[in-house]
């Protein structure tokens, strides 16, 4: 996934790329499709999610962050939430000072892989549905050059905050910053490729220095321009991506700015979220 550099602001970027082959070569490259947050950066960030139409071996990951990322999956026949976190050229020179499992919700399934690039993963069996909205959240507390990072879930039928993971990290001192959302489908797969995925990211919030702010704009793009089962625009107080099937490029013209609504949050939704980062 590209990650194009812009200018700060409340800013995204949607970057989308695919690959289409004849019958008799191999599988479609995985499309994917991403919408980047240029905020400088915050304590946390909550965003709304709704999957509209889903296919498996999908990830809508809402929550990619600089260290790790944070969404819904529909993998292997089942439904979770998913967040991991990741080492990176600075971590491996701080190894063994971080990169800590500080907690776990008793029914998470924590995974370790240190194949390639070590990585940390945190997974909850949740059975999310098509059409429903649900809110994610990740927060960071800075200790050092340290920082921990949170993952938490608002519980629908509970409106409240659920914790899921913390994992502590050498980064340098970084928050929730390079933040972006992807949804991506699984690579090579006959059954997956090219099936409709349809997700509405947002409305989203970040807090900076203890206030909250909407995220509201957006610039489509595509760095190769070749997509043309790619589609993103403004849905509401949201930013609506969809891939495959009978997509076609055309709600927003590559370079255009996106601006969707500004809304008022759920009663209660950042509030709760402050209470429990206390």
């Amino acid at each position: 996934m590209h990650r194009p550099v812009l200018g700060l602001g409340f800013v995204a970027t949607i970057v989308c790329c695919s690959m289409v082959v004849g019958d008799d070569k191999p599988p479609a490259e995985p499309l994917d499709a991403g919408l980047s947050y240029r905020f400088r950066h915050g304590e946390a960030f909550v965003t709304a999610v709704k999957v509209e139409k889903s296919a498996p071996g999908t990830s809508y990951m809402p929550c990619d962050f600089g260290k790790g990322l944070y969404g819904l999956r529909e993998y292997n026949g089942k439904r979770l939430i998913y967040f991991q976190v990741a080492e990176t050229r600075y971590d491996a020179k701080a190894r063994g000072r971080g990169f800590r499992l500080l907690y776990a919700d008793p029914e998470t399934r924590i995974i370790r892989n240190d194949d390639g690039t070590p990585r940390r993963m945190c997974q909850l069996a949740y059975n999310w549905k098509d059409g429903e909205t649900y809110h994610l959240a990740v927060s960071a507390e800075i200790d050092g050059d340290l920082t921990e990072y949170t993952a938490w879930f608002h519980v629908p039928r509970r409106k409240s905050w659920r914790r899921l993971a913390t994992y502590s990290l050498p980064t340098g001192g970084r928050d929730v910053d390079n933040l972006f959302a992807t949804v991506q489908e699984a690579g090579g797969k006959p059954h997956a490729t090219g099936r409709l995925r349809s997700v509405v990211m947002g409305p989203a919030w970040f807090r900076e220095d203890g206030e909250w702010k909407p995220v509201r704009k957006a610039r489509f793009g595509d760095e190769r321009k070749t997509a043309t089962n790619v589609d993103g625009g403004p849905r509401g107080a949201g930013f609506f991506l969809a891939i495959g099937g009978d997509t076609q490029r055309e709600t927003t013209k590559f370079g255009d700015e996106i601006e969707v609504k500004v809304t008022t949050p759920p009663a209660g939704l950042l509030e709760s979220l402050d209470a429990a980062l206390r």
